[in-house]
């Protein structure tokens, strides 16, 4: 075998998910034992059940005892509740300046996906393209410029909108 020793590039197997002595699977949270050889110009890796294990194998390079991990569930985002979304929807639409605006148009797309906004149309005004909305169960209507959005600026937009979602979801959390 030519490996270098030092290269740490050993062609070793993974972990097969069932024993070698006994064929059974090895399931999550099992205590199991690994155990490598070299076999040929190959490194050979085999899992055994903790009532299967007996002890090293003399000939064995190494071996190790494990537990099979436990797949951690995936946790799914919480949804922030409506009304905060539409509170802070309707303050960035009194303030001033292009980032709240910019801010504010990424919340909009967010509520029109969310179907508590509807497009009810678009139009042209100083050279903006403006989108007029409306709150799904009541007449309110709102008025959103369409701002021109690098990809820097999307990047950003998206971050500031994941933190502040965060933080309405631990405020509505704490209420």
């Amino acid at each position: 075998m030519n490996q270098n020793p030092f290269s740490g590039e050993f062609p070793i197997g993974r972990f097969s998910g069932q024993c070698a002595s006994c064929n059974q699977p090895l399931r999550p949270g099992q205590v199991y034992y690994a155990v490598i050889w070299q076999q040929d110009d190959q490194y050979v890796r085999k899992d055994f059940d903790e009532t299967c294990w007996q002890d090293t194998p003399a000939d064995a390079l190494g071996a190790w005892r494990a537990k099979v991990p436990v797949p951690q569930a995936k946790s799914r985002p919480r949804r922030v509740p409506a009304r905060l979304l539409m509170s802070v929807f309707e303050r960035l639409g009194e303030t001033d300046g292009a980032a709240p605006h910019k801010l504010r148009f990424v919340l909009a797309l967010l509520l029109l996906r969310r179907r508590l906004l509807k497009l009810q149309g678009t139009d042209t005004q100083a050279g903006c393209q403006v989108w007029h909305m409306r709150r799904v169960g009541d007449d309110a209507t709102f008025d959103v410029v369409s701002p021109t959005l690098s990809q820097q600026d999307t990047d950003e937009l998206a971050q500031e909108l994941a933190d502040l979602l965060a933080g309405l979801d631990q405020e509505a959390e704490s209420v």
